[in-house]
C-alpha cells in the first residue's frame, strides 16, 4: 500500500472510532426534540428503535469508510463492504420508518452474522479471496464496529421480547 493510501487508511480509522459515540452523542443531545417532533407528528417509535437505527448508522459510517482500502485489495472484499454499507443505512431507516418484527429479524440475524464473520476472520482466516486463509488482526475501528453491531443485535432482541404492542404488524 502506498505511503498516501497509508494515510488516508490511517486518518479513516481515526474518524471512524469517533462516529460511533458522536452519533449517540448527538441522539442523546436532540433526544427530547426528536419525541417532540414525533409527537407532533402522531408518530410512536421505542427508543430502542432508534437506538438501533443509530448503531446501524455508525456501523454502516465504518464500512463505508473501509471500502476504498478493501477495494484495492480485492473486489469481492471491497464489494462486500458496499453491499454491507448499503443493507445496514437502508435497515437503520426502514426500521424507523416502520418497526416491524421482521425486520428487527432481519436486522438481529444479520448483525450477528457480520459479528460472527468478523471473529472468523479473526482466528480461523478469511474464508474467501485473495487472502483466503489470513488471519485478519483486531483494530480499533473493527472492534468499535462489531460493538456498535452487537448493540443493534441487542436492541433487537430486547424489541422481539417485549410485549409492547409498538411495533407495525408485519
Amino acid at each position: 500500500m502506498s505511503s498516501a493510501a497509508g494515510a488516508v487508511t490511517q486518518h479513516a480509522a481515526h474518524f471512524g472510532t469517533l462516529v460511533g459515540p458522536v452519533l449517540l452523542i448527538a441522539f442523546w443531545a436532540s433526544w427530547s426534540e426528536l419525541r417532540a417532533w414525533m409527537r407532533r407528528q402522531d408518530v410512536l417509535v421505542p427508543t430502542a428503535v432508534l437506538v438501533a437505527a443509530a448503531l446501524s448508522l455508525g456501523a454502516a459510517v465504518i464500512h463505508g469508510i473501509v471500502v476504498p482500502p478493501h477495494l484495492q485489495e480485492d473486489p469481492l472484499y471491497g464489494g462486500f463492504f458496499v453491499a454491507l454499507t448499503a443493507a445496514q443505512l437502508a435497515w437503520a431507516v426502514a426500521v424507523v420508518v416502520r418497526p416491524q418484527r421482521t425486520l428487527l429479524v432481519a436486522g438481529a440475524l444479520g448483525n450477528l452474522g457480520v459479528v460472527l464473520l468478523w471473529g472468523v476472520t479473526r482466528t480461523a482466516g478469511i474464508p474467501l479471496g485473495v487472502a483466503a486463509g489470513q488471519r485478519e488482526g483486531v483494530g480499533v475501528l473493527d472492534l468499535s464496529c462489531s460493538v456498535l453491531e452487537l448493540g443493534v443485535v441487542a436492541c433487537c432482541a430486547l424489541l422481539l421480547v417485549s410485549r409492547r404492542p409498538a411495533l407495525a404488524p408485519a
